[in-house]
């Protein structure tokens, strides 16, 4: 007789064991139906969440939208399909107890996984209809709030509210990222930005400690990024990932020295140097802009100096220069950390729906199989969908973050809010507390414009925060209505 708490016979013949006593649900059409909401899902986090890492860039003239976001795109599919692996069973076991006898009970006569898979789907299809609307409307959002708030919706409505993980590293840790990701990520943006302010831009020779600077902040740069992948995906012990991080951005310093910096002097003599900066007086406090141009005059006999015109000294626009350089590095090293990370908020859920068409109920048993190939062309294939939605529809979002409504974007700030964005995340997953990626650079964003007294589009900050605050409540009873919907209409 099957009970709560008694093991099912397929899975383990131990004496007092059962027959599965549940409804098996169709599989191939809930796979192909999930596949496809997977694809939907992940058009979306490319259009909204992967060009947060591309909107300042592009917003302070650094690169062109179009360049950007086909780099973006490349870079997103590149981290999902090469690091994108060994996440997706965090999802549902993250947000529900799902091996509890009482809950989910994966492994059990009356376990509720192929219910589960209908779940997936709904999770799916809510997330992906929020992301679609947030596009719509060019509101950056964050994409793993929303599909935890979908699994969170279809565990709700199939086995209860009581069998939810408010642990801080689930769905504890979503609420506290609701203001723990901006107020950091302001926080860090301010420090970074004062420092290099004080200590480069207007130091005696601001060029030269530029220069200086350089290959700190790319090995800096590389060992946050390599670190925070290997942290998120537990592929070694602290020792080893601090080495590896270490040795990494060491290698990358190095590399800096012996070419980018050389390059960088080559640029200067050849006089290639061309850029706008707007609004570039970052110590001026009545809200004015000064726009730099450095363009090469054809009359000047001298081709090697650039002629400077309603803007700051040459030197400093030699530093902006560099920080231009710094800046597109930083925003290249997001997509790929974004890549093989977020990308799987879209692939685990079809991933659970594939491994239980692929192993039945056994899947309870099956030893890291998501790491197998199949998970990886998933992953690859969900990378490719999150660069289509990241090249066609990126501009939407990347308009609002770069667009100069929350804040005047140089080289210089623009590199402070990225910079900033992936410190904090690194610094709050050595915490074990998730934050959101996109609430980082929208915090950091608005503190570097209240800092430098730029007018900030207060409206529009009250729009993205009233979508965050809307995002799980709309995940999850969206999410529970279509669950609810598929599992009556297939059985």
């Amino acid at each position: 007789m099957c009970d709560a708490g008694v093991v099912d016979c397929a899975i383990s013949d131990i004496d007092g064991c059962s027959d599965f006593d549940e409804k098996i649900l169709p599989m191939f059409p809930l796979l192909v139906s999930t596949g496809f909401v997977m694809c939907l899902m992940a058009v979306g986090i490319g259009a909204n969440d992967a060009s947060n890492s591309w909107g300042t860039s592009i917003g302070a003239g650094a690169i062109s939208m179009k360049r950007g976001l086909l780099i973006g795109g490349i870079f997103e599919w590149l981290g999902a399909t090469l690091l994108g692996t060994g996440v997706s069973d965090k999802l549902q076991q993250g947000v529900s107890r799902f091996n509890d006898p009482n809950c989910v009970a994966c492994g059990y006569c009356n376990s509720q996984v192929y219910n589960m898979s209908a779940g997936m789907f709904g999770a799916l299809t809510a997330a992906g209809l929020f992301m679609t609307l947030a596009t719509i409307y060019s509101l950056p959002v964050s994409t793993t709030h929303v599909i935890v708030g979908g699994v969170v919706g279809a565990v709700w409505y199939l086995v209860g509210a009581e069998c939810m993980n408010w642990e801080l590293d689930a769905l504890g840790g979503i609420l506290v990222s609701w203001i723990l990701s901006p107020v950091l990520a302001g926080m860090f943006s301010i420090l970074i930005f004062e420092t290099t302010n004080s200590f480069v831009i207007n130091s005696n020779s601001p060029s030269k400690r530029a220069l200086i600077a350089f290959p700190i902040v790319i090995f800096l740069s590389i060992f946050a990024i390599v670190a925070l992948i290997l942290i998120k995906k537990d592929f070694f012990n602290s020792i080893t990932t601090w080495l590896i991080s270490c040795s990494i951005g060491l290698f990358c310093g190095i590399c800096a020295i012996v070419w980018g910096v050389p390059y960088i002097l080559h640029e200067m003599e050849e006089n290639k140097l061309k850029t706008i900066v707007v609004n570039y007086d970052d110590n001026d406090d009545n809200d004015t802009t000064t726009i730099l141009s450095i363009i090469h005059n054809d009359t000047n006999e001298n081709k090697s100096e650039p002629i400077i015109r309603d803007g700051p000294s040459h030197d400093q626009a030699i530093t902006l220069e560099i920080f231009k350089f710094l800046l597109v590095f930083t925003a290249v090293l997001e997509s790929f950390a974004h890549g093989s990370n977020d990308t799987a908020n879209a692939a685990a859920a079809f991933s659970y729906t594939f491994n239980l068409y692929k192993n039945g109920r056994n899947s309870c048993n099956v030893v890291d199989y998501n790491r197998d190939i199949g998970e990886s062309l998933i992953l690859s294939l969900a990378g490719i969908c999150v660069a289509i939605g990241c090249v066609q529809f990126g501009h939407r979002v990347v308009e609002t973050i770069g667009g100069g409504r929350l804040a005047e974007l140089s080289f210089h700030r623009a590199w402070c809010i990225e910079f900033s964005s992936a410190i904090t995340v690194l610094f709050a997953s050595l915490i074990n507390v998730p934050v959101s990626t996109t609430h980082c650079q929208v915090g950091a964003l608005i503190a570097i414009g209240l800092w430098i007294r730029c007018p900030v589009d207060w409206k529009l900050v009250a729009q993205i925060s009233l979508i965050w605050v809307l995002t799980l409540p709309f995940a999850i009873f969206t999410s529970a209505g279509i669950t609810a919907l598929t599992i009556f209409m297939i059985s």
